[in-house]
Formats: C-alpha cells, structure tokens, sequence
C-alpha cells in the first residue's frame, strides 16, 4: 500500500473513532438526564436515544428496566438482548451485570406469566452473581416460585425450562414441588401428579441428556441426620417411580439428598421453609 492510501485509510479510522466517541459522549449525557426524570415512559425515550447512538450494556440495561417500569415488556426484553449482545465479558463489573440482565429478563417473563422462561433465567441470574450482593434477585425467584402455576408444571413447561437453560449456557436445572406428606418419602396425590410431569419431560430428554440427578431438600426443622436420611429416600422414591413409569430411563437416573444444607430461599417463615421443600433435577450431559 502506498504512503498516501495508508494515510487517507488511518485518517478514516480516526475519523471514525472520533466519531464513535463523540456518539457515547452525547450518549452519556442523555442517560445521566434520563436518571433524573421519575416518569419511567420519558426515561426509556432518552435512554432509547442514547442507545442508538452509543450501544452500550449498561445503557440498554437501564433502558430495559424504565421498559419494565412502564409495563412494556417486549421493549424490556429487546433492550436485553441488545444489552447482553454488546456486554464485553472481559470489562470489570461485567458478571454483575449479566447477572441483573438474567435477573431482568426473568422479571419480564414473570410479567407475562411465562414460568418456565422465567425460573430459567433466574436460576442463571443467581447462578451468575453468586455473591448475593443483588438482593433483589431473591425477590424475583421467590415471586416466580409464589406464582400460581409454580405449583404444577406440566411436561412442556419443565422441557421449555430446562431448554432455555442449556440456550444461555446455563445449568440445566429445574426445582420441582413434588409433595410428600409429614415425614413420608412416598410423594402425596398431588405429587404424584408433578412426578409424573416429570417423568415425561425427562423422557422427552433421552437423546439430549447423558443422566440426570434427582436431589431432594428439605426445610431447617429437624435434625441435620434425619433431614439428610428424609431428604435421600424422597429423591430415591422419586427416581425408582419414574424409572418404573419409563423403563428407558433406567440408568440414567441417579438419586442424591442434601437435606436441609441447600435452601433455595434464606428466610425462616412457614412459606420460606414450603418452599425449601422440593426436588430438584439437574441433567448432566
């Protein structure tokens, strides 16, 4: 290349540069505007404007929650996409951040009463923080696990769930309200029902899935030998059940208890501790 042509072709990168640079500077003045009007409606139009000049994560992050805010929830949505699309992973901050997005993107499916978008997102939101510093997570899962259909998730919801996990590179995971009733490892009628759900999600599975491990906890009362026996038995009667309902599972299924050592939420109300009862499956490929 010639002297001359590499001049003119690092004076249009500059430009650019330039260019770009001034586009986030304009940007960041309209988003430290945004955060000082209450009206979420007006606060999303600013930040809108500043995302399309500047594609930044934090930016589209704030936009998406002034969407939530404003109840538009499929703007809050592609917001967080974009948002999750333009996150350098490398940036401090960065794992906080993807977290709040999986946090958001949950919120949002629970705002649309999607529980199996909504229980995969926030799984890998918690997964992804780990510190437990963004509070506000928890709350999130503990209004998704209150959400009336939490109760009974049909084979397609726990499928749907479990898919959407492995789409955003998270571990395939569900928590599941199979029922027993006081101090019986045998799950109740209506547990029996969700296992059965279960059952035929998991066989669904078979060419996607290497094994999958069924863990059963229990809540804080009772004694750490007994919850943990308590706890095993449940998870061996679910296992032996669905291998029974689905002989092809056979094998592929293995039963672990964990007693009262992993609660999903840390309170100590009576809701709290009906929640830390469940059944948890995990694939592991």
């Amino acid at each position: 290349m010639s002297p001359i042509k590499l001049l003119l072709l690092l004076f249009c990168i500059g430009g650019t540069t330039w260019a770009l640079a001034g586009d986030c500077a304009r940007a960041a003045r309209l988003d430290e505007k945004a955060q000082a009007l209450a009206d979420p409606q007006a606060k999303a139009a600013l930040l809108a404007e500043a995302l399309a000049l500047c594609p930044d994560a934090n930016i589209g992050y704030r936009l998406a929650v002034a969407r939530l805010e404003a109840n538009d929830t499929q703007g809050a949505l592609a917001a967080l996409a974009q948002a999750r699309e333009s996150l350098d992973t490398s940036r401090p901050g960065a794992k906080r951040l993807l977290a709040a997005i999986e946090g958001r993107r949950s919120q949002a499916y629970l705002q649309q009463e999607d529980i199996p978008l909504a229980l995969a997102h926030i799984e890998a939101a918690i997964d992804t923080e780990g510190s437990g510093e963004l509070s506000w997570l928890w709350q999130v899962r503990k209004a998704v696990d209150l959400h009336p259909q939490r109760r009974q998730l049909a084979q397609g919801d726990i499928s749907r769930s479990l898919v959407a996990s492995r789409s955003i590179g998270a571990v395939q995971r569900i928590d599941l309200y199979i029922l027993f009733d006081t101090d019986q490892d045998r799950p109740n009628a209506e547990g029996m029902a969700q296992a059965r759900e279960l059952g035929k999600a998991l066989a669904g599975q078979t060419g996607a899935m290497g094994k999958a491990l069924i863990i059963g906890h229990t809540d804080r009362r009772g004694g750490d030998a007994y919850n943990d026996d308590l706890s095993r038995r449940r998870a061996e009667q679910v296992t032996a059940l669905i291998g029974q309902w689905h002989p092809e599972l056979q094998g592929k299924l293995k039963a672990k208890g964990k007693g009262e050592t992993q609660p999903r939420h840390p309170g100590d109300s009576d809701e709290d501790y009906r929640l830390n009862r469940r059944v948890e499956v995990q694939l592991i490929q």
